[in-house]
């Protein structure tokens, strides 16, 4: 019976992690699937045409299978006009809510100006 419960565990662990895979490839995006992985690297832009940064991440809500923020890399010229200080070394990355994002294409467009996103909180890494 220890065995049984042993492997059962380990059928559960392999659950989920191939649940945690799944998520971590493909998400519901503003009420569309989307690979996640597609999201890195693309260059958001704010609905007054500044670039904010690059996403290099996401983060997501597990109970409903959503992404809730967008890990992004502000530009040089953002990190200024949001106040930031930048380091000596990198960049400073901020924690975009997704209700922010109006579409994403080639692409992030944002529905929101510069301004509006001065309250933008740093992403801590961990």
């Amino acid at each position: 019976m220890v065995l049984f419960v042993a492997n059962r565990n380990k059928f559960s662990l392999f659950q989920n992690f191939i649940t945690f895979k799944y998520l971590h490839e493909n998400m519901l995006f503003g009420g569309f699937e989307l690979r996640v992985s597609r999201l890195n690297g693309m260059m958001v832009i704010t609905s007054d045409g500044y670039t904010l940064g690059e996403v290099y991440g996401a983060h997501a809500d597990i109970a409903s299978w959503s992404i809730t923020h967008l890990d992004v890399e502000l530009a040089k010229e953002a990190t200024e006009e949001l106040g930031f200080r930048k380091p000596f070394l990198g960049s400073v990355a901020v924690c975009l809510p997704i209700d922010a994002v109006k579409n994403v294409g080639d692409v992030i467009t944002l529905s929101k100006t510069l301004v509006d996103l001065k309250n933008l909180k740093e992403c801590t890494t961990g």
